[in-house]
């Protein structure tokens, strides 16, 4: 299977926006503000984690102590808890929603914006959620609702934006990786999830129903589509060092060959070289050697077809 045979499987798609009365959003809006933000779990509590330009104003202990900032060079790693009876706590209802698929996160000016893929039968869950949460708020919008967006036409959208670039490497799989054996036995190809907590999850897409169904979350049995999480190292790693340096991964798709995961990932253009100097951090280690890099090459629509 390649990825375009998977692509729009997951291909309901929502974009929702909000806004909040606090310090974070009216700062955001005062400076007019755009920022990429990843979701990190730690201490049982999801935070909204983000760089932003040092200025001036933004070099005060005031600032520092509102918004847990660290001083990071010519940056500051800004941290902000999602306070659980805020309209923020709607991202843990979605992210809890089997098949859902974070595409984007991102802060501008006063809002906050939500794109997220799902598979068509979670609908009615996915109604439920937000038009549970417009009722106990007028701070959230939904900004779109649609069908038909697979990954691809997001990473368009995206790479018109900030231009988007493919690093796609490879490493030996584990024998005991589940990821691994489910596609490699059913002829599928997977998608890391951006859903914040301690291992990484990761939709698998098969072509037939899978043969084994140890370690496995049923998503869709009419498109054989499931879900797991990942114990690889080599991952693991790779998450971890990039949600430290904040760097933005648009799309993470993997597939097997000769008893090798592929991994195909797609970052800012201008953040390729701080993801590879990170792979190549990971190849010096002991238990996470044997990295073979293949392509770095510039985004490409047609790149679907290949993967």
């Amino acid at each position: 299977m390649r990825w375009a045979d998977a692509d729009t499987k997951i291909g309901s798609r929502c974009v929702l926006s909000i806004r909040q009365d606090s310090p974070l959003f009216e700062y955001s809006k005062k400076y007019r503000i755009y920022a990429p933000v990843l979701m990190r779990h730690e201490n049982e509590e999801i935070s909204l984690t983000m760089l932003l330009d040092k200025v001036e104003e933004r070099s005060t202990k005031t600032f520092s102590k509102i918004f847990y900032a660290e001083d990071h060079g010519g940056k500051l790693f800004v941290k902000y808890p999602i306070r659980p009876d805020s309209e923020l706590s709607l991202i843990n209802s979605i992210l809890n929603t089997p098949s859902i698929v974070m595409s984007y996160v991102h802060l501008e000016l006063d809002t906050l914006y939500i794109d997220f893929r799902f598979h068509s039968s979670r609908t009615r869950e996915i109604s439920d959620s937000v038009v549970g949460y417009l009722k106990k708020s007028n701070m959230i919008e939904i900004e779109r609702l649609s069908t038909g967006s697979g990954a691809f036409s997001f990473l368009e959208e995206i790479n018109a934006r900030t231009p988007l670039s493919m690093i796609e490497f490879s490493f030996p799989a584990q024998d005991d990786d589940v990821i691994y054996n489910a596609l490699s036995e059913n002829n599928g190809v997977g998608e890391v999830q951006k859903k914040p907590g301690r291992d990484y999850s990761v939709q698998l897409y098969l072509e037939s129903p899978a043969k084994n169904m140890k370690g496995l979350s049923l998503v869709s049995g009419n498109d054989n589509i499931y879900e797991t999480s990942g114990n690889s190292p080599h991952l693991q790693k790779l998450r971890n060092l990039c949600n430290d340096a904040l760097i933005f991964r648009a799309e993470h798709l993997m597939r097997t060959f000769d008893r090798r995961i592929l991994i195909s990932v797609f970052v800012p253009t201008r953040q390729t070289e701080d993801f590879l100097r990170i792979l190549a951090r990971i190849n010096t280690e002991k238990d996470t050697q044997s990295i073979v890099l293949h392509r770095v090459v510039p985004f490409n629509p047609e790149l679907s077809g290949m993967l």
